[in-house]
């Protein structure tokens, strides 16, 4: 496997979607009522919230830094953002994200991706087509240590 910034960036985006996605109760249909999983916001409009909650997966940000003159390792950052319109379900949802990828580490290792670490929670609401959604945006980190 070659390594570089942009390999990472496309596994790393891959596995952690594959996680969520396959997760009982984060995937689509799954028992948190999840309509929505990507990487960008649906084209579909709002319409007073029926269609949520959705999970939003960012693009990582992957920095290369040296262990030594040969050996490399690439701290990876990643925010998902979750959507919904009622607080409750928002905590389910992102208790859910956060549960996934815990009890997923070996998935993680197994594409050399260690400490995981979920290391922010950012909540608040916006209005969008005049409804109020509830959104928290979890950071989390990796570790990806190459092949």
């Amino acid at each position: 496997m070659v390594v570089n910034l942009q390999n990472i960036e496309r596994d790393v985006w891959d596995t952690i979607e594959g996680i969520i996605a396959a997760d009982s109760a984060t995937k689509v249909t799954g028992t948190l009522g999840v309509n929505y999983i990507g990487g960008t916001w649906p084209k579909k409009a709002i319409t007073a919230g029926a269609d949520l909650p959705y999970i939003i997966i960012h693009k990582p940000t992957v920095k290369e830094e040296f262990l030594t003159m040969k050996k490399k390792k690439y701290p990876v950052s990643m925010v998902i953002e979750v959507f919904s319109n009622d607080a409750a379900k928002l905590k389910d949802v992102s208790d859910g994200v956060r549960a996934a990828l815990e009890a997923n580490q070996s998935t993680t290792k197994a594409v050399y991706m260690y400490h995981y670490m979920a290391s922010g929670d950012d909540e608040g609401v916006e209005i969008k087509e005049d409804k109020r959604i509830h959104t928290n945006k979890i950071t989390c980190e990796w570790l990806f240590l190459g092949g």
